[in-house]
């Protein structure tokens, strides 16, 4: 684009669009100030407009050697310029959408994440507190074996909580860890996390009914 307005102009060319200035041949010193004051004559400057919003501008001027230009030569600037303009908006959509497109899939990340947390979270603090609330409701009736079985589940499941947190303060700062320490905490490993599924039917059976027999 800027090689054909330059080659139009029979000179050189300077495309602006706030900060971001590219010129043909490259090198070009842009040739207008932010306060918009020309800093070197015979620029033609025009601003790039889509509608009433304003993008930037584009620049040219003729080498000192050139031959005058002709009507159908400032013509064709004038579409180049357009097209210029045009091809500014394209990309300045194409980088929303990009930044949009990257909004979405870490959002998207996030609740993933988030939910993940939660059911890792909920498993085995459901489990201490079953174990804890029986022990509590029913700890004179049960047998030693079963109550050792609770404290057991107690034990495992704070393990296996506090393993989960370990991994995640790693995740979530990775800069504690050092070269010459140890590596990565071992994934936690799966444990009978639900006292539903832990103990048999009949012993189940046995605590609901305790639960709910009449005083």
């Amino acid at each position: 684009m800027l090689e054909s307005i330059a080659s139009a102009a029979k000179g050189e060319a300077v495309l602006a669009d706030g900060e971001d200035v590219w010129s043909f041949p490259e090198g070009l010193t842009a040739p207008l100030t932010p306060d918009g004051v020309v800093t070197d004559t015979g620029w033609h400057v025009r601003p790039l407009r889509i509608g009433e919003a304003a993008l930037g501008y584009a620049a040219w001027r003729r080498n000192d050697n050139a031959a005058r230009a002709s009507e159908d030569d400032d013509r064709l600037i004038e579409v180049l310029v357009d097209l210029g303009a045009a091809a500014i908006v394209r990309a300045r959509l194409g980088m929303a959408n990009s930044r949009m497109e990257a909004l979405a899939r870490t959002e998207e990340l996030r609740n993933a994440l988030l939910s993940s947390i939660s059911h890792d979270f909920r498993t085995p603090l459901s489990a201490i507190l079953a174990s804890a609330s029986s022990l509590k409701d029913l700890g004179p009736d049960l047998s030693p074996e079963v109550r050792d079985d609770l404290l057991v589940t107690i034990q495992e499941e704070t393990e296996r909580l506090n393993r989960f947190v370990a991994n995640l303060l790693n995740m979530t700062f990775p800069a504690i860890s050092t070269p010459s320490g140890p590596g990565p905490r071992p994934a936690c490993k799966p444990t009978r996390c639900c006292w539903s599924r832990r103990w048999p039917m009949s012993w189940r059976t046995q605590c609901a009914s305790r639960r709910t027999a009449p005083p």
